[in-house]
């Protein structure tokens, strides 16, 4: 079945296994991206600060966490009240999106995804 508003391609397919092997929710920018971002004379540590941070992402099949570029779900900090309602929202969506949050994959995730939150966004 052809759809015209269904794309193909293989950026969309590199995404999308990229996207399939991480074991958490979040997003990891490209290194394609970086490179090109270097490519153009600019240091990727200060041109994505305002949108970007390394984190070490967690993957399903590698035991050692790899440190890459992902996308801040949050600007700042946040005091434990709105972190723990962010974390609640997060189990909310993966519950609605996921069924299930006793299924260990998913709790997996969500974990995963609850501990990024915790260790950036937290107030020190």
């Amino acid at each position: 079945l052809y759809n015209v508003n269904s794309m193909f391609g293989k950026g969309l397919v590199k995404a999308h296994l990229k996207a399939n092997a991480q074991e958490w929710a979040g997003t990891v920018l490209e290194e394609s991206f970086i490179n090109e971002i270097k490519k153009r004379g600019y240091n990727p540590d200060e041109f994505l600060l305002p949108y970007a941070k390394k984190y070490k992402v967690p993957y399903k099949k590698e035991e050692s966490l790899s440190e890459e570029y992902v996308l801040r779900l949050v600007k700042g900090t946040l005091n434990e009240e709105a972190l723990k309602n962010y974390a609640n929202g997060v189990r909310k969506n993966f519950e609605a999106h996921e069924k299930t949050i006793n299924d260990l994959r998913v709790k997996s995730k969500l974990d995963n995804t609850i501990k990024f939150l915790e260790s950036f966004y937290a107030k020190k």
